[in-house]
């Protein structure tokens, strides 16, 4: 449905309220329905049935689904015969599942636009909300903190940190959690886009750097295609 086609309630109470005309996902409608009271036929329209679901279905009343996610990734990165290449997709995609799990869950409950709008300001005031688990291989607040060390590390755009960084397992911290120490790469608050892929790809047009934008070819062009 484009933005013209829109019902005039759902783009005055999107006026009203601040909420994005495209973001309709179910928490958004059933707080629009609650104070707009629109007709079923109406609440129908504004649902996209090809949308998938930010956070599976059947999840949802799950408590421990994102903790047990968690303790599976963390297995797999500290799991010696996993590549460097295979942790690193492993730390971004356990950071992805902590910003879209419920909040009841230990996730920040973001839709997929917010992700991919997410800013590190707005990270940085969101932390507080994330998760945490008694044990440290499930933690989602540790999980997010590994995931921001690599890119904090990629910042600085050093290709020999960033695969030592890789290769480096997920290890306890001690009597600690990682996420109650202090990050370890702060540069991570300069970062342009949270959730954007480490390494370009040659096949992509336009293809990206992580910080850029702009394919930086003398420094990834030799890493496109492997992230």
């Amino acid at each position: 449905m484009t933005d013209a086609a829109l019902p005039d309630l759902w783009l005055d109470w999107c006026v009203v309220t601040g909420n994005r005309v495209d973001i309709r996902d179910e928490a958004v409608l059933e707080e629009f329905a609650r104070q707009a009271a629109p007709s079923q036929k109406l609440l129908s329209a504004l649902r996209s049935p090809a949308a998938a679901p930010t956070w599976p279905p059947a999840l949802r009343d799950d408590a421990f689904a994102l903790e047990r996610l968690v303790h599976g990734g963390t297995s797999r990165i500290n799991d010696p015969d996993t590549g460097w290449i295979a942790r690193l997709r492993l730390r971004r995609l356990l950071f992805s599942a902590v910003l879209l799990a419920p909040p009841d869950q230990g996730g920040l409950g973001l839709s997929r636009g917010q992700v991919r709008d997410l800013t590190a300001q707005r990270l940085r005031e969101l932390r507080p909300d994330i998760g945490r688990a008694d044990e440290e291989a499930s933690c989602p607040a540790c999980a997010v903190w590994s995931w921001l060390d690599i890119i904090g590390t990629n910042n600085g755009w050093s290709q020999g940190a960033l695969r030592e960084l890789g290769q480096r397992r997920d290890t306890p911290a001690g009597e600690r959690h990682r996420h109650e120490l202090d990050d370890p790469s702060p540069d991570w608050l300069a970062w342009p886009g949270l959730n954007r892929r480490i390494f370009c790809r040659r096949s992509t047009s336009g293809a990206t750097s992580t910080r850029t934008a702009q394919c930086t070819r003398r420094r990834c062009q030799a890493w496109c295609g492997r992230w």
